[in-house]
């Protein structure tokens, strides 16, 4: 076996990079930074001289980053999930990525975690980032094609003084070879009905706007999607403009920057619900397809769908995340009293702010508080 020279483990190192970087902001930042952690390793193995990691620890490091995968995302069905999966997997491989064959599986699966990136955005800056993976993929593939050529002679491939124009100039050249293949392949080939993965078109990353945290100032990303989030239709009565308010996600902890949901309000179910018969409002819902397990309903529900559940905060969850149209029946009762005595757990979730967060919010907070003769006051102020 011979070794992969110090500057084509680089240029292997910056094709995943180049293919990847897109994907770590969508990620959750577990997932992230152990798709980062693998290839930090294998840098630091190239210099430090570090033999491949042994079995047993590369086996326990993968299921633990599939653990970590599942739990931040619920399930792998969204497309969004299954990229991570990807680009996590292919994070991996910098474990044990020191023959000239797993290198060439780290760049021909770069360039295909690229690929991926179309199905989220379109824009015009994606054609630069597309050119620029494939380049730095070319470039690699040339490298690892020396390496290989002088595999036989069980010596190091001669230092090249080679320009990047002439060594990617050789990657086109063999690029050329696979054209004529790569057609027959487009033409013959035959046309699967199902999208890729099996994922319906229609879903769509974040298709709502809504993700599972808010940060305050990212309100934004919500207005540069105009299409349906969802569709209802009552029965009876007609909710007033005042009453038309959806609970969807509903989030209890603050660290300063972000609001993230509780596990108690997710988890636990709710003790009581309104009486189905005396609820007023009947409706139905089709909700367009989000990779999210909410279903949006009118405070409070009466009646809960089939596979879904209502929880301590009065969220309504499904098992499984929406990935495609689902429609779903709800009665709702605007009269029914939301936990009059809000159990201990939410109460410190919701009170705890980090000491350092909002200096100014603080003080305001505190002057209002003095100023203010009752708690009611103060509310009723800052509304």
């Amino acid at each position: 076996m011979i070794v992969l020279e110090r500057t084509t483990v680089f240029w292997v190192m910056a094709t995943f990079a180049a293919a990847v970087l897109p994907q770590l902001v969508r990620m959750p930042p577990a997932v992230a930074a152990l798709t980062l952690a693998a290839p930090l390793w294998r840098l630091v193995a190239e210099f430090r001289g570090w033999k491949p990691l042994p079995a047993l620890v590369r086996h326990a490091v993968t299921g633990t980053a599939l653990a970590t995968l599942f739990f931040s995302y619920g399930d792998i069905s969204g497309r969004r999930a299954a990229v991570s999966l990807l680009a996590l997997m292919l994070a991996l491989k910098f474990t044990e990525a020191y023959r000239i064959r797993d290198a060439r599986l780290v760049v021909s699966f770069s360039l295909f975690l690229c690929a991926t990136q179309f199905l989220f955005t379109q824009g015009i800056l994606m054609a630069v980032y597309g050119l620029a993976s494939v380049i730095i993929g070319l470039i690699s593939l040339t490298w690892l094609q020396r390496s290989e050529a002088w595999v036989h002679c069980n010596v190091r491939p001669p230092r090249m003084n080679a320009s990047l124009l002439s060594e990617l100039g050789f990657g086109l050249k063999m690029l050329a070879l696979a054209v004529p293949i790569g057609l027959a392949f487009f033409v013959l080939f035959p046309r699967l009905a199902s999208p890729i993965w099996g994922i319906p078109e229609t879903t769509l990353d974040s298709k709502t706007g809504l993700s599972d945290s808010m940060s305050p100032g990212s309100i934004q990303q919500l207005f540069m999607d105009d299409s349906p989030a969802f569709r209802a239709t009552f029965e009876r009565q007609l909710p007033g403009a005042a009453d038309l308010y959806w609970r969807g996600p509903v989030f209890w902890r603050f660290d300063g920057r972000s609001w993230t949901g509780s596990f108690y309000g997710t988890n636990i179910e709710a003790s009581a619900r309104p009486p189905a018969a005396t609820a007023p409002w009947d409706y139905r819902v089709q909700i367009e397809p989000n990779e999210r397990k909410w279903l949006f309903t009118l405070d409070y529900p009466a009646i809960v769908p089939d596979n879904a559940r209502l929880t301590l905060d009065y969220q309504l969850i499904r098992d499984k995340a929406v990935t495609q149209l689902l429609e779903y029946t709800v009665r709702s009762d605007p009269e029914f009293v939301d936990s009059p005595e809000l159990s201990q757990p939410l109460r410190l979730q919701a009170l705890d702010l980090p000491d350092s967060s909002s200096p100014r919010t603080r003080e305001r907070s505190a002057q209002w508080l003095h100023e203010s003769s009752a708690d009611r006051a103060l509310v009723q102020r800052i509304l």
